[in-house]
């Protein structure tokens, strides 16, 4: 026994039975939590209950979840109509969607060529930083299957990644934003001409996404969530409020917070031009992130590949009006991964997403009745978090550009 624990799989052995354990102890607690207080699971029970009794779910729900989605979360209540059993159940994918995930991630070290060992221990710490989000949100699966889309890239099978990054999209919309990134990486190494018979696989995919979402009543598409997304106001826990929060605290700008798309909202004199502003500053730091890419596209594979997936992730999750916690689990396999020289700056950069990480377990769900409240506590933790990202993300775009690679 003592030379198995001393091997890297014995080692990773137990340390992934110790994260399953914990997420699935949390998922106990958590489950019957989450469902009193109206949160998230609360949520997904609620939509899929319609569903299957032949009604459209809540148009906020249509807009913020995609198509795919929907035929996940009635899962669990083909199992049970329990609510506390929808909990349970949801956990219990959610775990199995984790073993996935932890799969991928040392896959991906092995391709990659960096310590597998290590890679999958900083996923496990992160895991365990965000392991309610884990088991009592949906953004795992998308994250996962956004995550397999770059494996299958980084094994140059461009036609599967292609396929499952459009799966992703119909799991989770962000994953879009890899795309071009995707495709600067592709044109370096195949011809235009190829790009079609590629694409074929991706395409098939959506249709199929498509057809299966036919099956239940969504009521909702791509462009009423465009104009959901261009209508609503930050939310209380997004780079714009952490800033006008902090200035809020120095010098009053009457801002206050209103619970308004399935989210709390902070509401200031001039909000809507704010609002507006927003999708400029994404437009520009999206954009900023391409552009960088484009200029390393000779050297756009392996871990540079990964860590311009980590820039365009971070990018939008920095620069849209919402950031929930579980934006994390997005961005957290890529961290992972990097694969930056000297070996010292992927520690650095690893050990600033864990202390964001463990201030989002602070917010979530400990804090974030005193944030809707703008305790200036919860405040100053929620800006912390976004800081110490919007920091990662800078010395990231400093770094690529200067080495371009």
């Amino acid at each position: 026994m003592k030379n198995i624990m001393a091997t890297v799989k014995g080692r990773m052995a137990v340390l992934l039975f110790l994260v399953v354990f914990v997420l699935f102890g949390i998922s106990v607690v958590l489950s019957s939590f989450e469902l009193q207080r109206n949160g998230d699971m609360w949520l997904y029970r609620d939509s899929a209950s319609r569903m299957l009794s032949g009604q459209p779910p809540r148009a906020d729900f249509a807009s913020a979840y995609p198509l795919l989605a929907t035929l996940y979360f009635i899962l669990p209540a083909l199992v049970t109509g329990n609510v506390l059993g929808y909990a349970l159940v949801f956990a219990s994918l959610q775990l199995c969607v984790f073993l996935a995930s932890v799969y991928l991630v040392y896959a991906c070290a092995k391709k990659l060529r960096i310590a597998r060992d290590s890679a999958v221990i900083k996923y496990a710490i992160a895991s365990l930083l965000l392991a309610n989000l884990i088991v009592g949100r949906y953004d795992l699966l998308p994250a996962t299957v956004t995550l397999a889309g770059a494996y299958f890239f980084l094994k140059e099978r461009y036609g599967v990644g292609f396929a499952l990054i459009a799966v992703g999209v119909w799991l989770k919309y962000y994953s879009i934003f890899l795309l071009p990134i995707l495709l600067i990486a592709y044109l370096e190494k195949r011809t235009p001409r190829k790009l079609a018979a590629d694409m074929v696989p991706a395409v098939f995919a959506a249709f199929l996404c498509v057809a299966l979402g036919a099956l239940v009543p969504y009521g909702g598409n791509i462009a009423e969530s465009l104009a959901f997304h261009a209508v609503r106001l930050p939310n209380v826990e997004s780079v714009y409020s952490a800033v006008l929060l902090m200035i809020n605290i120095v010098f009053p700008l009457g801002v206050r917070t209103e619970y308004l798309w399935h989210s709390t909202t902070i509401r200031f004199p001039f909000e809507n031009e704010v609002s507006i502003g927003s999708f400029f500053v994404m437009a520009a730091v999206m954009l900023l992130v391409y552009a960088a890419a484009y200029r390393s596209r000779r050297n756009l594979s392996g871990t540079t590949l990964i860590g311009f997936c980590a820039l365009a992730v971070l990018a939008f999750i920095l620069t849209s009006k919402v950031f929930s916690p579980q934006y994390l689990l997005w961005v957290s396999p890529f961290i992972c991964l990097l694969g930056l020289k000297p070996e010292r700056l992927n520690k650095q950069i690893f050990a600033a997403f864990a202390l964001a990480c463990g201030f989002s377990l602070v917010i979530y769900p400990y804090t974030y009745s005193l944030l809707n409240d703008l305790d200036p506590l919860a405040v100053v933790v929620v800006a912390l978090r976004d800081f110490v990202l919007v920091g990662v993300f800078v010395f990231l775009v400093v770094w690529v550009w200067r080495a371009k690679s």
